[in-house]
Formats: structure tokens, sequence, C-alpha cells
């Protein structure tokens, strides 16, 4: 074989060019971390859910089964659940539904429409579930 074209390697790497071992291998999170980060995001839904004394509020940290919480906490159609299968359908909902469970929660409806801003659903989440203001409307 030709040093073009060596015989263990049936991809070309230019002279000098350096493997390190391992370095293409991502290590995926164990699956307790991804369990807590669900849990982290689903708490305070079920937390403004169990403030109205819902009574499914575990429902919350069930996957489908927290968007016909959302729907059933405004009192929307739960028909409404079917367009979450469409992409688009669903950003808009999602901004409805938060919207009106921010209200819900005593809290300004605009602050709920933040809630699909991705790494600020998180603080805003809690701050709707858990932050009592003192002036109620």
């Amino acid at each position: 074989m030709s040093a073009w074209f060596p015989a263990r390697n049936a991809l070309y790497l230019p002279p000098g060019f350096k493997v390190i071992k391992g370095a293409s291998h991502v290590r995926p999170l164990p699956a307790y971390v991804w369990l807590g980060l669900w849990v982290i995001h689903q708490l305070p839904l079920f937390i403004i859910a169990k403030k109205g004394d819902h009574p499914l509020a575990l429902l919350a940290f069930v996957p489908i089964g927290n968007v016909w919480l959302m729907c059933d906490m405004v009192d929307a159609n739960p028909l409404l659940c079917l367009l979450f299968l469409f992409p688009p359908a669903a950003l808009i909902l999602m901004v409805y539904l938060w919207w009106q469970i921010a209200e819900y929660a005593n809290k300004p409806g605009p602050l709920g429409a933040l809630m699909v801003i991705p790494l600020l659903n998180i603080p805003l989440g809690w701050y709707l579930a858990v932050y009592e203001p003192a002036k109620l409307r």
C-alpha cells in the first residue's frame, strides 16, 4: 500500500494530523440528571395547579397530561391539545395557555407569554408559581 492510501484507514488524514482517542465520543447525561431537569421544569406548573385546588395537579409530571392540565386550568377546550401536533400552532397555543395561566396565578399575562423562550422559562415559571405579590388584583 502506498502512503496516500493506508490499508488500515479508510479515511485519509493529512500529514501531521493527530487523532485524539475518545475525542469524538460525547458522554450522554445520566437518566437521573434528565429526570431532575424534568422535575425542575414541571414543578412550577404543579405548584400553580395545587394553589388553584386542581384535583389532577399531578398530571403536570406526565408528558402529554401536562398539556391537558394547562388546557383544563384555563377552561380551554381540551381539543386544543390536538393543535400541539402542528408546531406553528403549538407555539401560538403555548403563548395563549401560559398567558392565561399567569393570570390564573394573579400575575401579569405578558409574563406568561415569555414562557416560550428557552432558559427564561425556568426562572419565570418559578416566579409565577412561588412569588406572591403584596397587592393582589
